[in-house]
């Protein structure tokens, strides 16, 4: 875990592919998993 981000935390998501999407909260990135993301499907998929 390089950073965690808070609960409320607002922040972009993309590049969703094999359960993990990219998130970017205020230039700082990191990948989380689908399963963890509340309205995601476990094989959702984003370009």
């Amino acid at each position: 875990v390089v950073w965690r981000a808070e609960p409320g935390v607002v922040g972009k998501i993309s590049q969703c592919a094999r359960g993990w999407c990219l998130f970017d909260a205020a230039g700082r990135a990191g990948y989380l998993r689908t399963a963890d993301i509340w309205g995601t499907a476990a094989d959702e998929t984003l370009p």
